[in-house]
């Protein structure tokens, strides 16, 4: 997803938790610091705006699970339509891959943060897969480093300028 946000694609975050969605919008575009995103971004979208999704300009859009029955996304071939509930992404364009040497800093970084050793992320072989330990409102980590975080994606955007 990480990709698709950096190369402004068309993304549709899907969730039946609005806290969630806006906590991912939310942090997309913090890891796109020092870039801005420039597009269209509406953190939940409704129904009655659904035109928005055949913008043919790039988007992050918002929407509730239950909404999916009065769409067809069948058309949208041009969308990345992210799960967020089941950490499915379904994406049909193909997208380049993160080049390896940047990518594996700051994956490097990221593990030596992870304080927590009931959550493992060793599974992490994409970016995209980092949502896997998502937090939901009900639970928060007090000791969790959200400055080195930010500082791990600012120092891997610096390696493209």
């Amino acid at each position: 997803m990480l990709t698709a946000v950096l190369l402004e694609k068309k993304i549709l975050l899907i969730s039946s938790k609005k806290s969630l969605i806006t906590q991912v919008t939310d942090g997309l575009l913090g890891l796109l610091h020092p870039y801005q995103w420039l597009h269209i971004l509406i953190p939940m979208l409704p129904v009655n705006l659904r035109a928005y999704l055949d913008a043919p300009v790039p988007f992050i859009i918002g929407l509730e699970d239950h909404d999916l029955e009065q769409l067809d996304l069948s058309h949208m071939h041009d969308v990345m339509q992210v799960y967020l509930d089941s950490n499915e992404i379904i994406c049909v364009d193909s997208l380049p891959g993160l080049p390896e040497k940047p990518k594996k800093t700051l994956l490097t970084r990221l593990k030596a943060l992870d304080s927590h050793p009931h959550r493992s992320l060793e599974h992490i072989e994409h970016i995209d897969n980092a949502f896997d330990g998502m937090l939901f409102e009900d639970q928060f980590y007090e000791d969790f480093d959200t400055f080195n975080v930010r500082d791990a994606f600012f120092e891997f955007h610096l390696t493209f300028l």
